[in-house]
């Protein structure tokens, strides 16, 4: 009965990362068309708790997901029910191939993730407008994204780790060991993403789920461990050679992913030191500073430090306010905006965001180092 519940167990897991529509790079997005081929049945089991997922089925998270992972647990109840019926013969040899196939997505992911850290792509230097916002205006997945992306440390210690984890799995001697270590890595994943509310918690929970599972062919390695007495029993196996090979379109997938990845830029930040004439379209009066992020906004700050974001045009050389287009030029400590035919003159200053307090990526090994700083 346990190794139908692990096929059952199995294949509804494989079967979840199959219809995943996760970003590969050069791997076939068959997530994709696999979810938009049961967009009527989802559309049908989400309507019945009064949610319209048409516009956001794709999108991490959303209830879609969910009812695609109850769907396929049907699915893969079926498919366990005749595959012990009509091939029960081969049912240990096509749980090889899934287990095998949950161990290539596990270490997939773990690679990815690590190496994100890595090249800065996740947790990256926080922009400059949040390096200015206050943290108890910040929500919480914010504020956990902007304390990770201070730490180089941290982040370069995790990337090693998750890598590592990923890479041990690869290999027959050292797959128990990685596995032990990816549960660890990735239930602690999974907590942040509850506890900070990171809506990453459905894939965080299918490799959380496939980890714990993968586990379950060790349990009496893990018995052993835990001081319990065990019988030593035997776990799926396949060559070492068809795992790398199986596993080299991943690896390719990685290498054009990270190829010509550059560090994501914070973007600059300027102190409004004074603005001579008036605008129609926003308080300029009210401003204190101003932000151009990364992903092309104009961001103002005001004297009671509230944040109001308008889009750039494509050659950042304009804002788009109310559908007008107000070109900007910025020349040594001066920002020039020209408005309906009025020119306004911002005296600026620009701000080195290195030296904040925040970016002051540091250790101190003793108190009194901590306390003279202040």
């Amino acid at each position: 009965m346990n190794k139908i519940i692990l096929f059952w167990a199995s294949s509804w897991i494989v079967l979840s990362f199959c219809f995943l529509p996760f970003p590969f790079t050069v791997l076939p997005d068959v997530g994709f068309w696999l979810s938009k081929l049961i967009y009527p049945l989802n559309d049908a089991v989400c309507s019945w708790f009064g949610v319209d997922v048409q516009h956001s089925y794709l999108v991490s998270d959303s209830l879609a997901f969910y009812s695609t992972s109850g769907i396929l647990a049907v699915v893969s109840g079926l498919l366990t029910a005749f595959t012990a019926w009509k091939w029960k013969e081969q049912l240990a040899k096509i749980q090889t191939v899934l287990f095998f196939s949950l161990i290539l997505f596990l270490s997939y992911f773990l690679i990815r993730y690590g190496l994100d850290k890595l090249f800065g792509m996740q947790f990256y230097t926080p922009a400059a407008n949040t390096l200015h916002t206050p943290v108890g205006r910040m929500g919480k997945d914010i504020l956990f994204w902007t304390s990770m992306g201070t730490s180089s440390f941290y982040n370069a210690f995790m990337a090693v780790t998750e890598v590592s984890a990923g890479i041990l799995l690869l290999f027959n001697t050292t797959r128990f060991l990685g596995l032990i270590t990816g549960f660890g890595i990735l239930l602690n994943v999974f907590a942040i993403n509850i506890g900070f509310d990171i809506t990453v918690k459905y894939l965080s929970g299918l490799l959380l789920a496939g980890s714990a599972l993968c586990l379950c062919f060790y349990s009496s390695r893990i018995r052993f461990l835990l001081g319990a007495p065990a019988n030593e029993q035997p776990v799926p196996h396949a060559s070492q050679v068809w795992v790398l090979l199986v596993f080299l379109p991943f690896l390719v997938d990685l290498f054009v992913t990270y190829r010509d990845v550059t560090p994501k830029n914070p973007g600059s930040s300027y102190t409004v030191e004074s603005i001579s004439g008036g605008s129609r379209l926003i308080h300029t009066e009210e401003i204190i500073r101003i932000h151009f992020h990364p992903e092309g906004y104009f961001i103002t700050e005001s004297k009671q430090q509230e944040f109001t974001s308008f889009k750039m045009g494509n050659d950042r050389q304009s804002v788009i306010i109310n559908k007008r287009q107000v070109p900007i030029f910025i020349k040594e400590n001066q920002l020039s905006w020209r408005e309906e035919g009025n020119d306004i003159t911002w005296n600026i200053k620009e701000i080195n965001l290195e030296k904040m307090e925040l970016k002051q990526d540091k250790t101190h090994w003793y108190f009194e180092a901590v306390k003279n700083l202040h």
